[in-house]
């Protein structure tokens, strides 16, 4: 009997010992199962709105890479559009005047120059930040101060992870280092004054730039950066900043309470794609509202399609492409070879504009730019006030006759090239390629730079060095990484005489590339022209940067422009330091039932003014009745209705989905009914997004997450402990029971 009751005993111990092991391991398996993601499961982001309008769509091509306007520059276009959407300036350009780009009151009504270095500003009244404070004079006054703060006006700004001299704060300085601000006055709640230090005709232009654009004192630090990874914009635009995802999206919703009056557009979404090839195929799918940075190659392909796209050419590009020849004094190895005469230059005038007419400028237009590119202007481009269009480039004539002309040129020069140590070229035949190519009548090679990484630069020097062997110089190359180019060009410019590259204005004054580029204090003026002749180009720099009347500036400007470029006028120290080579055009492309977009040049993508003239899919929410997490692998799919969309489609993928690609599992293509069944899945974590296909739109709902955890009947570890324990404790039982049945047979004997 005590034998019987300890089989009994010992049973209930292994059973109940086994399955407490059970339990207890597949409860830690579950919980480490659920600890990957669990805050995935059937989420649902918010929806801000209850409007039935879909969120309008900009493919964008890359992601910001910074939130603070103090900090941006003027190539980061991903940042400005950013910005631009939730902040505003005091004044701005009126896009939608193009191309004129007269000036526009913001956030001042009106503005009154006192004297040449003192400006008031009437700041507009009931107007509200993001965050609920009210824009007055003092708030503006404080952004101004900020700006000087991160401009290291005082010299003690400190630097570390999060205050550092601000990207932008060269523009607020004169060439000569002198800071252009001297001070800042609240006179009355909505009056702003703005003290300079010395006249500045530029400075309604400069305030267009992003650094100025005001924030809300309440919600920005004003001693260290706005962090993108944490922080958000606030301003008194159109647009409320609500998040940004990597490589994802940036999303902005309508602010209520737009002193211009609510946008159109409910919800925002920058979609960002940073490849090309998928950024197009999206767009071609329906995707998007506007497509941002079409490749020149693929604009044809949209304009093909004028059911769905509207291809707008909006006119000549803003980058300035040109090529820079070194005009300081000659030196060899630092080393002036006529002291003490800085005005001996070591690429003279006349072998500049021999080198300008050389140029097959036909051959870049059609061959190396594939057609996609037009004519240079001379530095300031030809949608910019102040532009001048009498200027004659050399690209305006036939390029046989200006390789005539060039040699020509050459031969009057004879003397000085022998005397700078070349050949005598006296007695060679103009017309005669002959006597031209393959000689060294310089008696040195040109040095033509190249930035590593860039075939049009390499396509460009090869080139230079055919037409340049037709007038007798020869160019030896230099590959450069940019880093390198531009400390070459700051340090030891005289080591490269000739470089390829472009620039773009931070702002639509001329002053901004003229200075920056020509004036000689100025650390981008690489040429270093050192033209300081009476009535010359420093003089006319200086009267064009202190002219306040804009009609006599831009005068100024188009003076410089003739005075280094015309190939007619006579050779002056400042003749062809720059040769202009191409520029590129504009276009914006967004679906045709879009309406009321500002066409640019500036590359600026502005959707206040937006709206769409036909009914699209409306904004429609995706659910399921997934368990958390899901144990069978089966469940349905639910949405809401959309008003307008023809038909549904359903896409999967292993994780989270913003736009529709190639990568993408379809599950239903454009035949989708809201329950849509999913069944047979095993373990997983598993993401669904439904497109709402409209006319010519189309409209993706929010992804959702299901993870699925299968309750398999195989062997878990849990349940392989418990068969373990199980078998040791019935091999027990046995032995115990053999063991029983022999001390009884041994008793009976």
């Amino acid at each position: 009997m005590k034998c019987k009751r300890a089989i009994y005993y010992l049973l209930f111990i292994t059973i109940f010992v086994s399955l407490q092991s059970s339990i207890t391991l597949v409860k830690l398996n579950m919980n480490s199962g659920n600890i990957v993601k669990p805050e995935t499961i059937n989420q649902i982001p918010e929806v801000r709105t209850s409007s039935s309008k879909p969120p309008f769509i900009y493919g964008a091509p890359n992601n910001p890479s910074r939130i603070d306007p103090v900090d941006i520059y003027t190539g980061d276009m991903n940042s400005q559009n950013v910005i631009l959407q939730c902040l505003e300036p005091l004044v701005c350009y009126d896009l939608s005047a193009h191309p004129a780009y007269v000036f526009k009151p913001m956030l001042a009504e009106s503005w009154v120059w006192e004297n040449n270095k003192r400006i008031s500003f009437k700041i507009r009244e009931n107007v509200m930040f993001h965050d609920g404070t009210p824009l007055n004079a003092i708030a503006v006054k404080w952004n101004f101060e900020r700006l000087m703060y991160f401009c290291n006006v005082s010299g003690t700004l400190p630097a570390n992870e999060t205050s550092w001299t601000a990207f932008s704060s060269s523009l607020y300085f004169l060439t000569d280092g002198t800071y252009i601000f001297k001070s800042f006055e609240v006179n009355g709640l909505y009056n702003f004054t703005i003290n300079l230090n010395v006249p500045f005709g530029a400075l309604l232009d400069l305030l267009t730039f992003y650094a100025t654009y005001i924030c809300s004192p309440a919600s920005t630090p004003k001693h260290s950066y706005l962090n993108l990874a944490m922080d958000k914009v606030i301003g008194t635009g159109p647009f409320v900043y609500e998040r940004y995802i990597p490589d994802q999206e940036v999303k902005f919703y309508a602010f209520n309470s737009y002193w211009g009056g609510k946008a159109n557009i409910e919800e925002l979404i920058f979609r960002i794609i940073q490849d090309d090839t998928a950024r197009i195929n999206a767009a071609l799918t329906g995707q998007f509202d506007y497509v941002g940075e079409i490749p020149k190659d693929q604009v044809n392909t949209f304009k093909d399609r004028p059911d769905a796209f509207r291809v707008i050419e909006v006119g000549p590009d803003l980058t300035y492409f040109y090529l820079e020849i070194y005009c300081g004094p000659r030196y060899t190895d630092g080393i002036m070879i006529q002291p003490g005469n800085y005005q001996y230059q070591k690429n003279p005038p006349w072998l500049r504009r021999a080198t300008a007419l050389a140029i097959n400028y036909s051959y870049i237009y059609e061959e190396i730019q594939d057609g996609y590119a037009i004519k240079g202007f001379p530095a300031v481009p030809y949608s910019m006030p102040g532009y001048n269009a009498s200027v004659k480039q050399a690209h305006k004539y036939n390029w046989e006759e200006n390789i005539v002309k060039a040699r020509e040129l050459l031969k009057s020069y004879s003397v000085d090239i022998v005397t700078r140590g070349g050949i005598d070229i006296s007695g060679f035949d103009v017309n005669n390629d002959a006597d031209w190519r393959g000689k060294n009548i310089l008696g040195r090679k040109l040095e033509i730079n190249r930035h590593f990484g860039s075939t049009i630069n390499q396509r460009l020097n090869q080139l230079l060095a055919d037409n340049l062997d037709l007038i007798g110089i020869q160019v030896e190359e230099t590959i450069r990484e940019w880093g390198d180019y531009i400390d070459t060009g700051e340090q030891t410019p005289w080591e490269m005489d000739l470089a390829y590259i472009g620039w773009k204005p931070d702002f639509l004054n001329a002053f901004n590339i003229i200075d920056s580029l020509f004036n000689l204090a100025s650390l981008y003026c690489f040429s270093r022209i050192n033209d300081t002749s009476t009535g010359g180009l420093t003089e006319m720099l200086i009267a064009g940067s202190e002219e306040t009347d804009l009609d006599k500036q831009r005068i100024i400007w188009k003076n410089i422009q003739s005075y280094i470029f015309d190939v007619v006028r006579p050779l002056t120290p400042a003749s062809h330091t720059h040769i202009s080579v191409w520029a590129y055009l504009v276009q914006s492309v967004h679906y045709v039932d879009v309406y009321g977009f500002p066409y640019n040049v500036l590359g600026l993508v502005y959707f206040y003014p937006c709206y769409w003239s036909n009914e699209f899919p409306c904004s429609f929410d995706l659910s399921s009745d997934a368990g958390n997490p899901d144990t069978d692998g089966a469940f349905n799919l639910t949405w809401t209705p959309s008003k307008g969309a023809r038909n549904f489609s359903v896409y999967t993928y292993y994780s989270n989905i913003t736009y529709i690609d190639n990568n993408l599992t379809i599950l239903a293509q454009q035949n989708a009914t809201s329950q849509f069944p999913i069944s047979g899945l095993s373990s997983g974590d598993y993401y669904y997004i439904v497109e709402a296909h409209g006319k010519i739109k189309n409209v993706l709902s929010n992804c959702i997450n299901v993870v699925v955890k299968i309750k398999s009947k195989k062997l878990i570890p849990g349940y392989s402990v418990t068969l373990f324990i199980t078998v040791i404790g019935m091999i027990s039982i046995i032995t115990i029971y053999d063991y029983c049945k022999k001390s009884k047979f041994l008793k009976k004997n």
